[in-house]
């Protein structure tokens, strides 16, 4: 499904197909419980990769042992957690941001979101001092590619 650089390359109408999901519920997933990650080809389609036809394999396999959608698409966000897919997605990030000239990358954190916190300090992210008088809902941090 990936091509041979490792790039995403199906669109959603043979993710559909060959999984057997329907567009539809496909872009439910999606966009509901973040189940599916593409990348937008330059007209602008869903392109998926190996990964997310994975994911969709696995949320099947919750849903036929009888866990509801947003049960099952936890049950695979929550295997995902450790496997480096984020790691991998935000060093796909810094090499796009610093191919554009960006001398550095920022992110917006929900402040108790301590495991994201975590997750974007042990990267290199540091806080970031904004002023925005009465703010504590959220953590601003920052790093220098």
């Amino acid at each position: 499904m990936d091509s041979p650089d490792g790039s995403p390359v199906l669109r959603i109408g043979e993710l559909s197909r060959r999984l057997g999901v329907s567009d539809h519920v496909l872009r439910a997933w999606e966009s509901r419980y973040g189940l599916l990650q593409p990348v937008r080809s330059a007209g602008g389609f869903r392109l998926y990769s190996e990964a997310d036809a994975l994911r969709v394999r696995r949320m099947q396999a919750h849903l036929a042992r009888g866990l509801s959608a947003a049960e099952a698409a936890r049950a695979v966000l929550g295997e995902d957690n450790g496997a480096g897919h984020g790691r991998a997605l935000m060093e796909t990030f810094y090499a796009a941001a610093a191919q554009a000239g960006a001398p550095g990358v920022h992110v917006t954190v929900t402040t108790a979101n301590t495991r994201a916190l975590g997750f974007y300090h042990r990267l290199g992210f540091r806080r970031l001092e904004i002023a925005r008088p009465g703010e504590t809902t959220v953590t601003y941090l920052g790093r220098a590619l």
